[in-house]
């Protein structure tokens, strides 16, 4: 249990700087409010990490599909969450979304890899 926290408080971590680094740059034109972009990271990572770490294992015990399943899983009910939460074009929360997974995935191979994890 341990571990699943310190993910989920490095996976809002990641996911919610990089919300803020997307929202303050490139799509800065939109103005979200600091506290908006903080409520979505925290809340989309809240609401699918449980379900990949502790849900998708029972069914799938291959490793592989299991990635992909419980990935594209979160990818798709995070940009709900960001499209719903930011009130922002389902195609961008679908690229936002899918730029926060990855990038914290590949961050959490890493970290994994030099047995940060």
């Amino acid at each position: 249990m341990f571990n699943f926290l310190k993910v989920l408080l490095l996976t809002v971590f990641i996911e919610t700087i990089l919300l803020f680094l997307l929202f303050k740059t490139k799509y800065k034109t939109l103005q979200i409010e600091n506290k908006l972009l903080l409520l979505t990271g925290v809340t989309t990572s809240f609401l699918t990490l449980p379900y990949v770490w502790f849900v998708f294992p029972a069914f799938i015990q291959s490793r592989i599909p299991y990635i992909l399943y419980s990935e594209c899983f979160a990818i798709v009910i995070e940009s709900v969450l960001i499209y719903k939460l930011l009130k922002i074009e389902y195609k961008k929360a679908l690229l936002v979304s899918i730029l926060c997974n990855g990038i914290s995935f590949l961050i959490g191979l890493i970290l994994n890899s030099m047995s940060f994890l």
